[in-house]
């Protein structure tokens, strides 16, 4: 017969961190030192993170993260807003800086001084004038900023800014796409809502989640009110059950790794967007730029 209290270290575990006081209220950890990577700025890839709030490019940078420490990628966060509070968003801006500096990752707004105010359906629907000059906007950093990969949330993600961001990304990587006569991989994520088809499985390892914990962590003001840095690694494990299996078939034997993220791959050229086939990366396999293209 299987002991229950075989499991009960494990759960236990789990739970003393939970409840840990200094977590719980929101006081980073010591930040887990960030060794530079060789020939970071080599070969002139760049990714860009256009996060809708600030803990985004913790909560979805998995494959960046990854990028960045495996192939010497730079990784640029874009911050388009700093949230909704107005007395709030001078102090995430700072939170945010932390956090890419925890994740090595350089960091930038949308619009100085602060971002954007507000980027959702409604505010594209009740000033069109306004929304095209934030494409436009956006637009000309891609233009600036050249990125070979750009990361943004998934159209049904649920929440209001989330949903806004994803508009205006892919509007604005159409653009780019037809007048640079260029071709961009795109990595669209999911927070609030899963993915009605996603194509990629990216698995992780301890020390990279651990390192996302402490760069969500830096946003104090938000995990005091919700410590959910506390709960990645519960929902990078949930993403390993829910979509491996559907990635290899459903009654196949799932990916053996703990912890992933899951990402909707695909590339877009002269203003059109195709997908990648079904794949999963696995933490112990080095990636690589032309293996990312090759699923095309």
């Amino acid at each position: 017969m299987i002991d229950p209290a075989r499991y009960q270290a494990y759960v236990q575990a789990i739970e003393e961190m939970f409840y840990d006081k200094a977590l719980e209220e929101g006081h980073p950890p010591v930040p887990l030192s960030v060794k530079p990577v060789a020939g970071r700025t080599m070969p002139g890839k760049t990714i860009l993170l256009c996060s809708p709030h600030p803990d985004d490019e913790a909560l979805s940078g998995t494959l960046p993260l990854r990028l960045l420490k495996e192939t010497g990628a730079r990784v640029i966060n874009i911050a388009i807003t700093l949230g909704g509070r107005g007395d709030r968003r001078a102090a995430r801006l700072a939170e945010l800086e932390q956090a890419c500096t925890i994740l090595g990752f350089d960091n930038t707004v949308a619009v100085e001084p602060l971002a954007y105010a507000q980027v959702t359906g409604l505010s594209r629907g009740q000033d069109p004038k306004q929304w095209r000059e934030m494409v436009a906007g956006v637009c000309s950093i891609f233009a600036r900023l050249t990125p070979d990969l750009v990361l943004y949330p998934h159209g049904a993600d649920c929440h209001p800014t989330h949903v806004g961001t994803h508009a205006l990304v892919f509007e604005a990587l159409q653009r780019y796409s037809r007048q640079a006569g260029c071709r961009v991989l795109t990595l669209e994520s999911e927070c609030w809502q899963p993915m009605a088809a996603p194509n990629l499985l990216v698995g992780v390892n301890g020390r990279e989640v651990a390192l996302m914990m402490a760069a969500l962590a830096a946003h104090g003001g938000e995990v005091a009110r919700n410590p959910y840095h506390l709960r990645l690694p519960a929902r990078l494990m949930e993403n390993v059950r829910r979509v491996g299996e559907r990635l290899v078939g459903f009654g196949l034997r799932p990916p053996g790794f703990a912890f992933g993220e899951v990402y909707r791959l695909g590339l877009i050229r002269d203003g059109f967007q195709e997908f990648a086939p079904a794949s999963i990366l696995p933490p112990e396999i080095v990636l690589s730029w032309q293996g990312l293209i090759e699923r095309f």
